[in-house]
């Protein structure tokens, strides 16, 4: 029977767990569990971990349920040498001290925030709050000044488990590289490290991003993103974003044209973006994702395969959907075809007009930039339900 871990890549403590596995090379099989759909309240969690937290470990007939206790399990089972956890009575409290510094301060002092904004619906961050993570940082910077790591003049399991609180941490409140030079270099150092990249860094993107949006919520009822803020303006639609940039950053007006008919003609296939290419991406990302469906349906794809029809006859009039240049028009298309593309087989052969202007919109530095890594992060999230 292997090593089995459940798991939630937006936890810390998870995060920590599968540094550890990966650091002491140890093979396991990765159970995500669905906080949403109650997956760590079912009888067979709960006999696994009453607390029903993540994460656990199952290593044959024994089962851990906390992070900083799996790290030092696997670091005595698993380590070739004591490095990451010394054999030697001193050394090793040293160690412990900073594996519950993290539990008690570092952990706790994020979670505090992450809590009241995920569970109990807050939209700011107390001041409180925030000041307990400064606080934080100071201590991480006074315990760095002794030593190179935080618990000895080298890495040890204490390290990767604040890695995993301060990588959430420093998204929550500002982190003053200045004021606190030995806890950031130390902090680069452990960013840098390939277990964090496999391990760490997608899970914390995702908490950043949850919290993120929460906290953004109050500023759009409809809690959908993005939410642009520029000074006092607080706009909740990305084809209004596109218009009041072009309009108030814009170098000229050809992305937007203060024409009214040539405007009207941008404006006609924002809409038709809004109405037709993105809603009808959104029928199937949203009935997998939200509603649990296993697979696409066929009148979904129907209507994708029509709309496909509708941008060939659109680009075999103008050479971009809305002018014969391309136009804030084109840049929302571009957004929702890219995912549209992967959700329903896009022939080329048959519409070869919006084949070249594909090709033409994604070459460009701002789709490389901005649109290709989220493309693929929903496609791979889409593929993993529907294939679940």
């Amino acid at each position: 029977m292997g090593v089995k871990l459940y798991t939630l890549d937006a936890s810390p403590a998870a995060r920590a767990a599968m540094m550890a596995l990966e650091i002491f090379n140890v093979p396991f099989e990765k159970i995500d569990v669905n906080l949403g759909e109650g997956e760590h309240l079912t009888p067979e969690y709960l006999k696994k971990n009453p607390m029903h937290t993540v994460p656990v470990l199952e290593d044959g007939d024994l089962i851990l349920h906390d992070s900083h206790t799996i790290l030092t399990y696997l670091a005595d089972t698993y380590g070739k040498d004591d490095s990451w956890y010394p054999k030697d009575t001193k050394k090793r409290a040293l160690v412990d001290q900073k594996l519950f510094f993290d539990s008690a301060i570092l952990y706790r002092r994020g979670r505090n925030i992450s809590t009241s904004v995920i569970m109990e619906g807050k939209k700011t961050k107390e001041q409180k709050h925030l000041d307990l993570i400064e606080e934080a940082f100071g201590f991480m910077e006074a315990f760095l000044s002794r030593t190179a790591y935080i618990a000895a003049d080298h890495v040890t399991i204490a390290d990767v488990s604040a890695l995993s609180s301060m990588s959430s941490l420093v998204n929550l409140h500002k982190f003053d590289e200045k004021k606190y030079p030995k806890t950031a270099a130390w902090y680069k150092k452990m960013k840098s490290t390939p277990y964090c990249k496999k391990y760490n860094d997608h899970g914390e993107k995702a908490l950043h991003e949850l919290v993120t949006k929460l906290l953004n919520s109050w500023k759009n009822p409809m809690h959908t993103v993005p939410v642009l803020e520029d000074g006092d303006l607080i706009l909740h639609d990305s084809h209004t974003i596109l218009t009041y940039l072009a309009d108030t950053y814009g170098k000229d007006d050809s992305w937007y044209p203060k024409d009214i008919k040539k405007r009207a003609l941008v404006d006609q296939k924002l809409f038709f973006d809004s109405a037709i290419l993105y809603a009808r991406g959104r029928n199937i990302t949203y009935s997998v994702i939200m509603e649990g469906n296993k697979t696409k349906e066929q009148k979904h794809l129907d209507l994708i395969e029509e709309a496909y029809g509708f941008m060939e006859e659109f680009l075999s009039r103008t050479t971009y959907i809305a002018a014969d240049h391309v136009t804030i028009a084109d840049v929302s298309a571009l957004s929702s075809m890219s995912s549209m593309v992967n959700l329903q087989k896009f022939d080329e052969s048959k519409y070869p007009k919006t084949a070249a202007w594909y090709k033409k919109m994604k070459s460009t530095p701002y789709c490389k930039k901005y649109n290709d890594h989220g493309e693929k992060l929903v496609i791979e999230w889409l593929a993993k339900l529907l294939n679940s």
